[in-house]
């Protein structure tokens, strides 16, 4: 049995990390040095969505949401399901890390 391998894309940016989600369907690259994420659907090699001013990345078990914690002080959540970021009431400021869920 031959392997098949297939370049899905180019990489515009170094990743320091990947990760894929449950379903294989989308990876998801991480670089700490310029602080970006992208999303890329694995199927076609298009680039899904992309996130700027990250200081950190998960992505959960079930591979639905991914969690980003920002320069703010701030963790959000994206919906990888419905694309949006979860919504969030007001959050009080002060010098503790906020978490935004929807």
């Amino acid at each position: 049995m031959v392997s098949q391998q297939r370049c899905i894309h180019t990489l515009t940016h170094s990743a320091s990390s990947l990760s894929f989600t449950s379903d294989g369907k989308t990876l998801v690259s991480f670089n700490r040095d310029d602080k970006t994420a992208k999303l890329w659907d694995v199927n076609t090699g298009e680039l899904k969505k992309d996130f700027t001013g990250l200081r950190s990345l998960a992505l959960s078990l079930d591979g639905k949401t991914l969690a980003g914690s920002n320069n703010d002080n701030t963790i959000k959540l994206w919906d990888l399901e419905n694309g949006v970021w979860g919504r969030h009431p007001a959050c009080p400021t002060h010098n503790k890390a906020k978490i935004i869920v929807g």
